[in-house]
């Protein structure tokens, strides 16, 4: 009985062990933006994120794809979105 339960204490242990850095390996993105033009498009856009530390991050949005910004903090940001049109 003691080796049985021994034997399922070590494959829960293993299971932990092997579940729990995919977890933890997920980043969080505090921002997401995507641009949508008045027809509903989404057009190649530049975009800059500026936090109020005054670090800036510029991405370029390609058409039909979102941005993500990921490595924010946690006050509040400004987004600034400028087209390419």
């Amino acid at each position: 009985m003691k080796r049985a339960i021994r034997y399922l204490l070590l494959v829960g242990i293993a299971a932990v062990w092997f579940v729990t850095p995919s977890l933890f390996a997920r980043e969080y993105c505090p921002l997401t933006v995507q641009v949508v033009a008045p027809n509903g498009k989404r057009p190649e856009a530049q975009v800059e994120v500026r936090e109020k530390n005054g670090r800036r991050i510029e991405k370029e949005q390609a058409p039909g794809r979102d941005l993500a910004f990921c490595d924010l903090g946690i006050l509040p940001v400004t987004v600034i979105v400028g087209l390419s049109e």
